[in-house]
């Protein structure tokens, strides 16, 4: 497998679409007029945090004196931890706000979007394979979660829930070869 097709696996595990697309279902009564709009500004404002952590991984990781090899084990440790709890429960919970474009900030972008796990991949894979590599790896992930947040999802759900379920099982697979990976790199 290509290094790229790799990181795209890891990144829709860390992104986890499925997963989106059920929490969405939850705010589409706030945003019923502009759900393209909301989407739109929150994959927007979520690309821009994914660049911004592959941009700025080797000089974080070298102001906080971090190896490399030890932040892959933390990292694994964080996807770990995001994919054991989207495994067991699968939807994240989302309560609309008042105004439908505040949920394009919060919690479409920040932290459905931007989750902790994509952006721990993100810093992690930024420093090791480069900014253009990570964040177009992170990309095509959050536009197809962008796209099914700002879908209705009338039918499928248990299949969307199958789907959001597989993918976290991914990412707990992805984050225990990243921790044996930066032990064995240590």
């Amino acid at each position: 497998m290509s290094d790229y097709l790799q990181l795209l696996v890891i990144f829709f595990a860390a992104i986890n679409p499925p997963a989106i697309a059920l929490a969405a279902r939850d705010l589409s009564g706030s945003r019923s007029g502009r759900p393209l709009a909301v989407a739109g500004a929150g994959f927007a404002i979520a690309a821009a945090l994914y660049l911004v952590a592959a941009s700025v991984a080797e000089s974080l990781l070298d102001f906080l004196d971090v190896a490399p090899e030890t932040f892959r084990i933390a990292a694994g440790i964080v996807m770990a931890t995001t994919g054991v709890f989207a495994l067991w429960r699968a939807r994240v919970a989302a309560a609309p706000s008042e105004d439908g474009l505040q949920d394009a900030v919060f919690p479409l972008a920040i932290p459905l979007l931007a989750s902790p796990a994509g952006l721990i991949a993100a810093l992690s894979y930024g420093a090791d394979d480069g900014v253009r590599m990570a964040f177009g790896a992170a990309v095509v992930p959050l536009a197809v979660a962008a796209a099914l947040a700002a879908t209705p999802l009338r039918r499928g759900e248990a299949a969307v829930d199958a789907a959001a379920r597989l993918l976290a099982a991914v990412l707990v697979v992805v984050s225990a070869g990243l921790i044996v990976e930066g032990v064995r790199d240590i």
